[in-house]
């Protein structure tokens, strides 16, 4: 009767990593969606005393900085709509769709997308999407063995990081629910691996324990 205990307990458990599993993936979907909707437009504005937006300041390897935008060109509208004088001032754009300048003596409209901003595209599109398939492969590698409680907290310490990783692009592109995954995807990683590495130094044996301290006493003196 225990053991049948025990094998459902830990059937739940696979279950609940499965759900979680499932869940993050759903969710990296929409932090990618949101990365590959458009870029970081990387251009703070500064307004003038007569009312009008200058750009104060260009991001590097942002989609402004790959338009050769300098600054104090005059930005006149933002998505075909003039900026509000209420508009607190510096102010950051990360989104848009359009943007409308004055160069050289006539009004230009620039279209935003991802065509050349390679470097923005590689650390916040490729590099979080190649991280999350790797731990995403690992993470099934340990569900299939024997789940232990400290495998346990290393998956969802794994999935988390991921999380963070890939909803970091989609964050600084200000979308909010974006922002608030990324907060918590951060605080649940390191919960998690608080977790794991309390666990796995409960288990160790005292031989392995006393290695491990001469280790960090080494690193320590050096």
């Amino acid at each position: 009767m225990q053991r049948f205990g025990v094998h459902k307990h830990m059937k739940q458990e696979k279950t609940n990593i499965l759900i979680s599993l499932f869940l993050t993936f759903f969710i990296q979907l929409y932090c990618l969606s949101v990365v590959v909707n458009g870029p970081i437009i990387g251009i703070t504005l500064v307004q003038s005393q007569d009312q009008s937006w200058y750009i104060q300041q260009i991001e590097e390897e942002s989609w402004a900085a790959s338009q050769n935008l300098v600054p104090y060109t005059k930005v006149l509208e933002l998505d075909g709509m003039k900026l509000s004088a209420n508009t607190s001032s510096p102010f950051l754009i990360t989104q848009a769709h359009s943007i409308t300048i004055w160069h050289e003596g006539k009004v230009e409209k620039l279209i935003v997308s991802n065509k050349n901003i390679n470097a923005q595209l590689i650390k916040q599109l490729i590099m979080p999407l190649l991280y999350t398939l790797i731990t995403t492969a690992f993470c099934l590698f340990l569900f299939k063995q024997i789940l232990t409680k400290n495998k346990q907290y290393l998956i969802f310490h794994l999935q988390f990081t991921a999380l963070a990783y890939i909803s970091a692009g989609a964050a600084g592109r200000g979308d909010f629910i974006s922002t608030v995954i990324n907060s918590l995807a951060i605080f649940l990683s390191i919960v998690n691996c608080i977790f794991y590495c309390n666990y796995f130094l409960r288990t160790m044996n005292d031989a392995f324990q006393k290695k491990l301290r001469n280790v960090f006493f080494v690193i320590g003196i050096t």
